[in-house]
């Protein structure tokens, strides 16, 4: 999918995720989040290796990661009895900021566990496109990396200052570990880029039919075992999705079967087993394409106004799995 960036919406971008950025650096206190600054001069905010982070600091980063084209709000959900955190994220323009900009890519020379997505991407898969400005008006927003990792070192910024063509000066870097309270809200977060991902590189759908979209998801437990309940488990079993859609050649009843994970091989089978047989490596798990599938969909027709619905929340594999955790005790009590 190639949609040409119009100066306007670049400059839009750039403007907001200066915003957003800005106001997470100020609120660095209260968000449980550590700021300070590499030997090549980027900008690192620790968001959970050494420093607490908050679920408000992962939905920050959930609306970052978009080049703030999109709302992310926090509640509460009850899955099999249980309270959790949810999240809600509306993505305003679908094609644009969940699979441009979210979508997240393995820093291969580094370690292919650490993912790397936000506006950045803008840089670092667009080569064949004009490139975002990256003066120095706009260095503040073109050069900020969402960094799912475990560890920091500077080669993290060696890498992706190579990869984009920025000075290290240029880079803020948000490092966000899957398990922390931030990493857990961020990945739950991504469930409208599950979807848009989808259509696009399994379903063969244009992206850009998705006229707009609103997704919903509880946020797992941060730091459970590999053997327990993961994020990415809460959006193939519990994640729920509606987009309207402007496509006037699919059928929009099989489509909306086809998004939901019940049509994937995978299912009834946890994130950890998946991404263990595949040796700790995403891009490994055989069927990958296809893994990229939520709970529960609708799909509204703008032409027809009709609605096409498919799927639902499993609370039964849920339970079960949760029972297995360090969730047990009050579970179906």
């Amino acid at each position: 999918m190639k949609i040409p960036w119009a100066e306007h919406e670049r400059d839009w971008i750039a403007d907001r995720t200066s915003q957003l950025v800005r106001s997470l650096i100020r609120d660095a206190w209260p968000l449980g989040i550590r700021v300070s600054h590499g030997p090549g001069g980027e900008t690192v905010i620790d968001c959970g290796l050494n420093a607490a982070g908050t679920w408000e600091t992962g939905r920050r980063i959930v609306e970052i990661a978009h080049g703030g084209l999109a709302s992310a709000t926090l509640g509460v959900a009850s899955v099999c009895d249980m309270a959790l955190p949810s999240i809600t994220v509306e993505s305003w323009r679908p094609a644009h900021s969940a699979f441009r900009l979210q979508v997240s890519l393995p820093l291969d020379e580094i370690d292919p566990a650490i993912r790397v997505s936000g506006p950045i991407l803008a840089r670092l898969r667009m080569r064949s496109e004009p490139d975002p400005p990256a003066g120095e008006s706009r260095a503040d927003a073109w050069g900020v990396a969402v960094v799912e990792t475990d560890r920091w070192d500077e080669s993290i910024a060696v890498a992706l200052a190579q990869r984009a063509d920025l000075p290290r000066s240029d880079l803020t870097l948000l490092l966000v570990p899957g398990r922390s309270v931030a990493g857990s809200t961020q990945i739950a977060g991504r469930i409208n880029e599950c979807v848009v991902f989808t259509l696009e590189e399994s379903l063969a759908v244009d992206a850009t039919s998705v006229v707009h979209m609103i997704g919903d998801v509880p946020v797992a437990p941060p730091a459970l075992p590999s053997a327990d309940v993961l994020p990415d488990d809460l959006i193939h079993y519990a994640g729920r999705a509606v987009l309207t859609m402007d496509a006037e050649r699919e059928d929009l009843s099989s489509l909306a079967k086809a998004l939901t994970f019940a049509s994937t091989p995978h299912y009834g089978k946890r994130f950890s087993e998946l991404l263990n047989a595949a040796g700790g490596v995403f891009e490994a798990i055989p069927g990958l394409i296809d893994l990229n599938k939520i709970a529960q969909v609708s799909l509204l027709d703008v032409r027809t106004g009709a609605t096409f619905s498919a799927g639902a929340r499993d609370e039964t594999l849920l339970r079960e799995w949760l029972r297995a955790s360090r969730c047990e005790r009050e579970v179906g009590s």
